[in-house]
């Protein structure tokens, strides 16, 4: 079920009201959240800017379980943790699309502890941050099926070599099928 954030007459949360404010007024066209008891999909894909001076962050007033999928390309932020969320919210998530966000650190990816699919394309993360998936991800080594971070400043054909040999279940590395 895709519930609209201007609703007429109804208390809107902290988030709501900045990504009602954030799309101009657009609602379901642009933004869909479904939710169910077993976590479920939380899609925002926006241009829109986390500021980490703001009071309150975009993902702080969602409850666990967190969805199983999130889409939060093109909003940017410096780093997962900009987003805000509890790590309970983030340890719920198994596809991770954190594409065109001008990232430029990976602060936060160690709350991800069910990660099968990760996208990171389009950011501005630096070889050291990239190298930081096979140290900080847990379990990363043992779940991670899919990885996408090309058309980052540190995505070399080395650091592409590490993360292959270093995750042992990645069947698909930046589009392309790895083959054994």
């Amino acid at each position: 079920m895709t519930r609209g954030f201007a609703m007429q007459g109804r208390h809107l949360s902290a988030p709501s009201m900045m990504l009602q404010r954030e799309t101009h007024g657009r609602t379901q066209e642009s933004v869909a959240i479904r939710s169910s008891h077993d976590g479920g999909v939380l899609v925002l894909d926006e241009d829109l800017q986390i500021y980490s001076a703001m009071p309150h962050r975009l993902l702080d007033d969602f409850t666990t379980p967190g969805p199983h999928y999130l889409e939060l390309g093109g909003i940017r932020a410096t780093c997962l943790l900009d987003f805000g969320g509890s790590p309970a919210f983030w340890g719920n998530i198994t596809k991770l699309y954190a594409s065109r966000c001008r990232m430029r650190s990976l602060d936060g990816i160690d709350t991800l502890h069910n990660m099968r699919f990760l996208y990171l394309d389009q950011n501005e993360l630096p070889e050291a941050e990239l190298l930081r998936i096979l140290d900080e991800l847990p379990a990363a080594a043992d779940r991670l099926e899919v990885l996408d971070v090309r058309d980052n400043i540190g995505c070399t054909p080395q650091v592409e070599l590490q993360l292959t040999n270093g995750l042992c279940e990645l069947q698909w590395l930046n589009g392309s099928l790895l083959t054994l």
